[in-house]
């Protein structure tokens, strides 16, 4: 948190008109279950100055824990200001029914059918298909594994909000990010 806010005050003097930023931040099933887990969460994010809606929350594999408590704890979530997305949309535990339940802001399409829409029409028209449901149901899009332009290029087009992969960026730590905003990138 207090990385992020280093990051935005400088970025701010860069950009003082840009849209504000945000950091996510995976959260397990053993973390929605630890009691005041997300209180914990809270007193941190309110201690250090961190606007809440600037902490993404993500859930992928927390599906396998009890769902009401998932809902409940999505629920806590947005009334502390976070926002909350399905991080690997399409894979694993995520199903189309929690879209049902959770009131999410943004849905992670998995890097399996990025990585694969420019050789398979499926994985293509798939990524489509997603992009447009959370476009009807009001979320924001990530897509995940970004690895050419070629693939910023084509969800772009599909008006895919953010990205993430190596094209985009690698792991890098707060002093990096800031340099780089120091000179422009």
């Amino acid at each position: 948190c207090e990385d992020m806010i280093k990051i935005q005050a400088e970025r701010n003097s860069v950009l003082p008109d840009a849209p504000p930023m945000f950091v996510g931040v995976n959260v397990s099933s053993k973390q929605i279950l630890e009691p005041n887990f997300i209180e914990k969460i809270a007193e941190i994010v309110s201690d250090t100055g961190l606007p809440p809606a600037s902490l993404k929350l993500e859930i992928t594999e927390s599906m396998t824990v009890d769902y009401q408590v998932v809902v409940n704890w999505v629920h806590r979530c947005r009334e502390l200001g976070f926002t909350v997305a399905i991080d690997d949309f399409g894979t694993g535990y995520s199903s189309m029914e929690h879209l049902l339940e959770l009131d999410v802001d943004t849905l992670k399409i998995d890097q399996a059918f990025v990585k694969q829409m420019h050789q398979d029409i499926k994985a293509r028209k798939l990524v489509i298909g997603m992009v447009q449901l959370s476009k009807a149901l009001g979320f924001s899009i990530v897509a995940e594994g970004l690895e050419t332009e070629e693939d910023v290029e084509t969800l772009r087009q599909m008006a895919v909000e953010y990205g993430q992969g190596y094209h985009i960026g690698k792991p890098q730590s707060a002093e990096e990010v800031i340099e780089q905003i120091k000179n422009g990138a």
